[in-house]
């Protein structure tokens, strides 16, 4: 059976978390679940008792250190996901009609009831990809613009495909799904838009042609999902 390894780096907002986990747990068919925590979160004990694996980091690592560790410390699966704590899966089999939709090759993505088709939030990637990039989150970034990376390599390479039947919500604060908190005030700030923003266009301006490069002739032009698994 093809499995696919969702990440969700959290902090703080326990309850917010358990409904995504809850939803995550009865809506998935072939999907592990692994949390990213602070060692000194005030609710790491809590998390514990969540129906999921849980990786405790020491110290405070940026949002994208805390999932490119996670993944390669996981044993290897042959698709990947990274989801944060204020989505909510509503499409029961959600995991498997991405997964679907992929292939042995791509990127797919559903409704997240906020930017539809505009973004692939909580894509679905095959792990040809991720091992050909060595990446699961761009370096560079800190905790935003990921999606927008993700977008840019599926369009360019035409293996984006957006499954408007699987919906899963996404309850930003932008939008009044949900309370501006602390941690809405720390990864939605100006300046970290502004920082992630400025590394995106970098590597969108300067090293995306070469990144794409390689995976069209690593992965689009036959390289097996299972190499290097």
């Amino acid at each position: 059976m093809k499995k696919l390894l969702t990440i969700c780096p959290t902090r703080g907002r326990l309850n917010v978390l358990r409904n995504m986990v809850d939803s995550f747990v009865k809506t998935s068919v072939v999907s592990d679940l692994i949390l990213c925590v602070d060692s000194d979160d005030p609710e790491v004990c809590e998390y514990r008792s969540l129906p999921c694996q849980i990786k405790v980091f020491e110290g405070r690592l940026t949002t994208t250190e805390m999932i490119n560790r996670t993944w390669r410390a996981v044993e290897k699966y042959p698709y990947y996901s990274v989801t944060n704590d204020d989505f909510l899966y509503l499409t029961q089999g959600w995991d498997e009609k991405l997964i679907a939709a992929i292939g042995e090759t791509g990127i797919a993505y559903g409704n997240d009831l906020l930017q539809g088709e505009r973004l692939p939030t909580t894509s679905v990637i095959s792990a040809n990809i991720v091992l050909a990039l060595g990446w699961l989150q761009m370096p560079t970034l800190k905790h935003l613009y990921g999606d927008e990376v993700w977008k840019h390599i599926g369009k360019e390479l035409g293996i984006l495909t957006y499954v408007d039947e699987v919906e899963i919500e996404h309850r930003h604060c932008i939008k009044d799904k949900s309370r501006m908190d602390e941690t809405y005030k720390r990864t939605n700030s100006q300046e970290l838009y502004g920082k992630d923003g400025s590394a995106f266009s970098l590597w969108k301006n300067y090293f995306a042609a070469t990144d794409i490069e390689n995976l069209r002739r690593q992965v689009c032009l036959g390289r097996s999902i299972n190499d290097g698994i």
